[in-house]
């Protein structure tokens, strides 16, 4: 199997653990990266500097993959850009095919009825240019072959996988900052339970979040600070100072919250997060997370009051938390999965 990987999130993603793996395990392997700044504060700088950046970024790569030396039998794509850009230059270039798999796709819809009825016409075209689909949790692989019935066989669930690239550190033996509480994350967050929340407790909480769409207010309430910029060694900075983690979501059908959950328990942090399925499917050992349901800000002000009040529970709770993630999440151990499915879907193509 010659397997071709594009991806954005790096000039450096060929030398992480991820592509490290996936290159031993498949020795015609290879990658195309770079790093594209997709943050934005509106949807007009969305749609007039972000995008077309992607676009640019994604004909580079196509042109790239469908030239080398090498042409794949499979490529591993992580949005509907690439997969558009790499149709469109397959064609120009009369290359022949090539089976096309759709990395971490998520589908979130739109409140409007026509606007969502236009983003599953566009999704309908997406998917009937790809071969496999990999989502990051079992609910979405249902929900989808509901949504997208002539596409349901391609559908294949892959637990997500993090890195941790600093020292992991016992819970106990961390230089936390007296009673602060972090959160983090741009997608489908329930920032205003939080801070209804944080408003009925004592402590202060930093909200590490660079979208002006989930959150609008920089200081939205007394003891409530967000930080737009912190990511690389400040983010990992933060999270070690933490003295509990909260991830509050918003939505219980798509992925959401797996990147800063894997984060937390990759560094020893006791975690509170909303219960939802996409988040059960990454917990495969006991007592390594404290549930809240959706939406109720008493119980959450009560879990953290819980949770600050006492320390043992807060220790027992990271140090499961980091038993969970060195088992499961490692990115070497999403590579294998990756793999594993790749490889089973060359053999059925090639049968």
């Amino acid at each position: 199997m010659i397997l071709h990987y594009i991806t954005r999130t790096s000039r450096k993603a060929k030398d992480w653990p991820f592509a490290k793996t996936l290159s031993a395990l498949t020795p015609e392997f290879k990658i195309f990266a770079d790093e594209v700044n997709t943050n934005y504060k509106s949807k007009i700088e969305l749609l007039f500097v972000v995008y077309p950046k992607m676009f640019i970024f994604a004909i580079k790569m196509a042109f790239s993959s469908l030239t080398a030396k090498q042409y794949p039998d499979i490529v591993l794509l992580e949005s509907d850009v690439e997969i558009l850009s790499y149709c469109i230059v397959r064609k120009i270039l009369l290359k022949p095919y090539v089976q096309i798999c759709y990395s971490c796709f998520i589908f979130t819809g739109s409140s409007s009825s026509t606007l969502g009825w236009l983003k599953r016409k566009y999704y309908k075209l997406i998917l009937s240019s790809v071969q496999k689909v990999i989502v990051h949790s079992k609910r979405e692989v249902e929900n989808y072959s509901i949504l997208f019935p002539n596409d349901a066989h391609k559908f294949e669930y892959v637990a997500y996988g993090i890195g941790a690239p600093a020292d992991k550190i016992d819970y106990e033996k961390q230089e936390r900052v007296d009673n602060m509480i972090l959160t983090a994350g741009r997608s489908c967050r329930d920032y205003s339970c939080l801070i209804k929340a944080a408003q009925k407790t004592p402590y202060k909480y930093q909200i590490l979040c660079d979208s002006y769409h989930a959150i609008a207010d920089d200081r939205p309430a007394p003891n409530v600070t967000v930080i737009r910029a912190c990511f690389g060694q400040e983010y990992t900075k933060k999270i070690f100072e933490a003295q509990i983690i909260v991830i509050p979501l918003a939505r219980h059908d798509i992925s959401a919250g797996q990147m800063v959950l894997l984060h937390a328990m990759a560094y020893r942090k006791p975690i509170i997060i909303t219960e939802t399925d996409s988040i059960k499917d990454y917990l495969h050992v006991d007592n390594c997370v404290y549930f809240v349901p959706s939406g109720d800000d008493k119980a959450l002000a009560a879990a953290i009051t819980k949770l600050m009040k006492d320390k043992k529970l807060r220790v027992e709770l990271a140090s499961n938390a980091g038993v969970n993630y060195d088992g499961f999440f490692t990115p070497e151990v999403m590579a294998k999965n990756y793999h594993q499915v790749l490889m089973e879907f060359y053999h059925s193509i090639s049968e």
